[in-house]
């Protein structure tokens, strides 16, 4: 992989949420994964990464694919983004 490359999957089918259409309940779900961040420096890490529902205008770096120079700091923005920092001590 290159650095400074914004990357994402997807799950490749739909989520069914609800057994049928007009269903009051929701069906309950779990999922788990597994990743590893290798700096090229040991000394410095990245900026980290997050989880997001839309790429389309997000942009890499230390905007953690979430906003772009045009929205960020934007009071308007509630987010809460656990940061996995990639320093070794």
């Amino acid at each position: 992989m290159n650095p400074g490359i914004k990357c994402h999957a997807f799950y490749p089918a739909i989520l069914q949420f609800k057994k049928a259409s007009g269903a009051e309940k929701t069906q309950s779900f779990g999922t788990r994964f597994v990743f590893k961040i290798v700096s090229q420096f040991l000394e410095s890490g990245g900026h980290g990464f997050t989880r997001a529902t839309n790429f389309s205008q997000a942009t890499r770096g230390h905007y953690l694919g979430l906003f772009n120079q045009g929205n960020s700091r934007n009071p308007a923005n509630h987010v809460f983004v656990v940061e996995f920092n990639t320093v070794q001590q």
